[in-house]
């Protein structure tokens, strides 16, 4: 009887948080940005310009004189349970930015399995190039927070 009665609390809040049009409304994860930006002096800054649901949206600014690549399988995701590298998508996996342009980047991020407060660190370095190699620069910090936070 018990578990019946647990069973139709969950359906009902299931239901709420519909009525409310969104899951995340009503509980789950969501990512805080702890640096927005992140800048290597005079080649490029990478700004978080949006966190919704589970894609992060970048741009990337080319701040030389000289045109950018962004490998986007290269950029990886740093968290308490391991290192993910992002795939290509089915959009242009790699993309050249012009100097003084910029680029939007999405990447999409399950927080299923992570817990409140945990870090988690988007790793440019690698997917970012001038002339062929690696631009090396800080990662963006994110940290987990309950949607409600």
């Amino acid at each position: 009887m018990l578990s019946s009665r647990l069973a139709t609390l969950k359906a009902l809040l299931f239901l709420a948080c519909l009525a409310l049009g969104s899951l995340a409304a009503c509980g789950g994860n969501t990512l805080e940005a702890a640096t927005p930006s992140v800048t290597r002096k005079g080649i490029v800054r990478v700004t978080v310009e949006d966190i919704s649901k589970d894609v992060l949206q970048f741009k990337v600014h080319n701040l030389s004189k000289e045109p950018l690549t962004v490998i986007k399988s290269e950029i990886e995701v740093e968290t308490p349970y391991g290192v993910i590298r992002m795939p290509g998508g089915t959009k242009a996996p790699v993309y050249e930015v012009p100097p003084g342009g910029q680029q939007p980047v999405h990447i999409k991020l399950t927080l299923k399995d992570m817990e409140r407060h945990d870090p988690v660190e988007v790793h440019f370095d690698n997917a970012i190039r001038q002339r062929g190699q690696p631009v090396a620069m800080d990662p963006v910090l994110f940290y987990v927070k309950h949607a409600s936070e």
